[in-house]
């Protein structure tokens, strides 16, 4: 491994350098679990900004719906379709998707996170 392997880019699971592969979630709202293989979104450096935007739009929504849970007693709250509709995405998100809508791998991405946590 080189350079610091938690660092933003680093793929310190293969040993690569950086921005040569980022890996989004996949089943978001299951595991949780970092993508690997023929699930994972691979980033070129052209795409790193939409790995970035799709990490922030997972983490806004997650904190968004702890939230809402909180506010109502915290793990086992059965979210309303008030709650989800509630939601609103950033225009970052809502730009990137935009761009992302004829790319499979990646809109797959977008919509994943849209039905994550809900």
């Amino acid at each position: 491994m080189r350079g610091n392997p938690g660092a933003f880019g680093e793929t310190s699971h293969q040993g690569l350098g950086p921005f040569k592969a980022l890996h989004l979630p996949v089943g978001i709202g299951d595991s949780c679990a970092w993508g690997h293989g023929a699930g994972a979104y691979g980033a070129a450096a052209d795409t790193e900004r939409h790995a970035s935007v799709l990490a922030r739009a997972w983490c806004h929504r997650r904190q968004f719906f702890l939230d809402v849970e909180a506010r109502h007693g915290g793990a086992g709250y059965a979210f309303t379709p008030v709650d989800r509709q509630s939601y609103i995405e950033t225009p970052e998100f809502q730009r990137c998707a935009a761009d992302l809508a004829l790319h499979a791998q990646g809109w797959a991405r977008v919509e994943a996170i849209r039905r994550a946590f809900a």
